[in-house]
């Protein structure tokens, strides 16, 4: 499990978003969907955003030993972040042996709607950064349930990034900077990659791969009450409007899925 940041309370996402206004009103007549993610706003994007096709998570371990460290890496990441969202280079080659700023891979790319998405897990407050006392309550590593297998070199982690655009090297090439800015601060643990089924196909939620639709019961993020409840944390103060994440990786069995009868699948997922 772990938390993203209130927008307002802390500073690791702020920023402007720019954008070219003749190639925005192409965009939006072309897809109906903004050209580039507003990375101001009271909570992080990524989270009530309009659902990208391809995303990756990606857990990261601490490797400085001070709070000041952790600081210096979350704005280094700030910055990178407001500049990446925004479909623009990190910064041009200034020569020598140095390797350039950008790893290159979105030169001339759209931001293809872009959204940085970051948090901390548990461990983070487990006293190495004097955080201890600012833990919220809920946050906590999940439980076993019945039939897992969990394997700790997947699993927790003290930092979280999510990057999910509709350009799936734009993703890439979002986490690859940052997990190489983070060099002498933290290491990659773990990622995973995804992409968001029937985002075109259909509208609404799409059929998962084992052929159901996903994301029936998702809250409304227009019913700001609703979003309120169950959603965007009030508590601790420095948390309020950020949110929570749990990360389940599920492994599929397709061939003795595909064995089962559709009772027996309908079952499983518990709906039809």
């Amino acid at each position: 499990m772990a938390l993203s940041f209130s927008r307002t309370r802390v500073a690791l996402l702020v920023g402007v978003v720019a954008v070219a206004g003749a190639a925005l009103a192409l965009t939006l007549w072309l897809t109906g969907k903004p050209a580039v993610e507003p990375f101001h706003g009271t909570h992080q994007a990524g989270i009530t955003t309009g659902p990208q096709k391809f995303a990756f998570v990606a857990a990261f371990d601490l490797t400085v030993t001070s709070s000041d460290g952790v600081r210096e890496l979350l704005k280094a990441w700030t910055r990178a972040s407001e500049t990446l969202t925004q479909g623009k280079e990190l910064g041009p080659d200034t020569g020598g042996a140095a390797p350039p700023a950008d790893t290159g891979e979105t030169l001339g790319y759209r931001a293809s709607r872009l959204t940085l998405t970051f948090g901390v897990g548990p461990s983070v407050f487990d006293g190495r950064f004097g955080l201890a006392s600012r833990k919220p309550a809920a946050l906590n590593s999940l439980p076993t349930f019945r039939g897992d297998n969990l394997d700790p070199a997947w699993s927790d982690g003290d930092l979280v990034v999510q990057a999910a655009a509709d350009d799936l090297q734009t993703a890439y090439h979002a986490l690859h900077v940052l997990t190489r800015m983070a060099k002498g601060s933290a290491v990659l643990k773990w990622v995973q990659q995804g992409f968001q089924p029937g985002t075109e196909v259909t509208p609404g939620p799409g059929r998962n791969l084992e052929g159901f639709i996903d994301g029936t019961v998702n809250p409304n993020t227009k019913h700001e009450d609703d979003m309120a409840q169950v959603v965007w944390a009030q508590t601790p103060d420095w948390m309020k409007d950020g949110s929570y994440l749990v990360v389940r990786r599920i492994r599929m069995l397709a061939e003795t899925w595909d064995r089962s009868s559709l009772g027996d699948q309908e079952k499983t997922i518990g709906r039809v």
